[in-house]
């Protein structure tokens, strides 16, 4: 295989990656109500809290992918610039948020924090290396971001709010679907 076809190949995968976490994500947000049965009473009170408990390890995973220019760059210490920038943006909003939301405002602050780190890192990654495309990446993760806003804060019809924040997402990836599809006709026919 050439260098060309495994870049090709290799970009198709990380498309791929990030598509099916924020599917992932907007689904587990759709199935919510079912989601927490599986938990005891217990746990009923983090339910308000579930969406921006999920949305970290999502967006910190699909920020693996928009890293790679820090790692071929071997700058490896500008990590530590993007976490000092989301530890000083989590506890400045915590400071704010926590007083007047408990519980809903610690994750909130937390959910702002991941996302300054996921900003923070696609930037600096892309200033390092150019093989990123921030743009669309940027406007999914601000749906998934506002998707988990809303169903903390708010609970009403949000299973077609959700529906509505996945096809946002579809609508996004609508192209790379597209040619997904063509490559796959190629291959079978």
């Amino acid at each position: 295989m050439q260098k060309k076809e495994v870049w090709r190949i290799f970009n198709w995968l990380v498309i791929l990656l990030r598509v099916g976490f924020r599917f992932f994500f907007v689904g587990i947000l759709i199935f919510k109500p079912a989601i927490m049965f599986v938990f005891t009473d217990s746990y009923q009170g983090a339910v308000s809290i579930f969406p921006f408990l999920c949305f970290v390890p999502i967006l910190y995973t699909i920020s693996e992918t928009t890293t790679l220019g820090i790692v071929f760059s071997r700058k490896t210490y500008l990590n530590i610039y993007v976490s000092i920038g989301a530890i000083i943006t989590n506890i400045t909003l915590a400071l704010y948020f926590v007083p007047y939301y408990g519980a809903k405002g610690a994750a909130l602050s937390m959910g702002i924090a991941y996302f300054i780190y996921y900003v923070l890192r696609s930037v600096l990654s892309n200033r390092e290396w150019e093989g990123i495309y921030l743009t669309k990446q940027l406007c999914t993760v601000a749906i998934l971001f506002l998707a988990a806003f809303y169903n903390t804060f708010y609970d009403y019809y949000s299973i077609l709010v959700n529906i509505g924040f996945l096809i946002g997402i579809v609508l996004f990836y609508l192209p790379q679907f597209s040619q997904l599809w063509n490559i796959y006709r190629r291959k079978v026919y």
